[in-house]
């Protein structure tokens, strides 16, 4: 049996960016429950092995319900994170980053889309739908195993 390996990564936030919210026009007295407002979530990472640097952009479209026949808003942010051992942890062979490092700072990526989301959103009509909380790996495909534990 496999026992897994701990991975020890240096990492540090180089910046963490808003970059677009936007609120529709939408009739203010028209209301919405908060219940079935719904989120369209997105994600895009780049490694640059160069800088050794990972991006995560995190891009959140805000609709009435889950007929995504209503547009009610967007956020778009964008975390940048140094690695600093970055030739320790990259698995040259795969070209990639270990699983749990990524899902690491996405996560950290998505958590600050959510607190941006709750401070940009007040006096919007989705002021009080907030972004949930899930497990950032599910972006992801599972790795096997043996990925994990190398």
């Amino acid at each position: 049996m496999n026992v897994a390996k701990p991975i020890n990564v240096v990492w540090r936030i180089k910046s963490m960016d808003l970059m677009s919210f936007k609120a529709e026009d939408v009739d203010p007295n028209k209301t919405f429950n908060p219940d079935k407002i719904n989120f369209k979530l997105g994600l895009e990472l780049n490694v640059d092995n160069t800088n050794k640097m990972v991006s995560v952009q995190c891009p959140v479209e805000i609709y009435s319900d889950d007929t995504h026949k209503e547009l009610l808003g967007s956020i778009q942010t964008k975390g940048e994170y140094i690695i600093e051992n970055f030739t320790d942890v990259f698995d040259q062979a795969k070209n990639q980053l270990p699983f749990g490092i990524i899902v690491n700072l996405t996560g950290v990526t998505y958590s600050t889309t959510r607190g941006m989301l709750c401070l940009l959103s007040k006096g919007t009509v989705f002021e009080k739908a907030i972004i949930p909380i899930i497990d950032p790996s599910v972006f992801f495909p599972k790795p096997a195993v043996a990925d994990i534990q190398k």
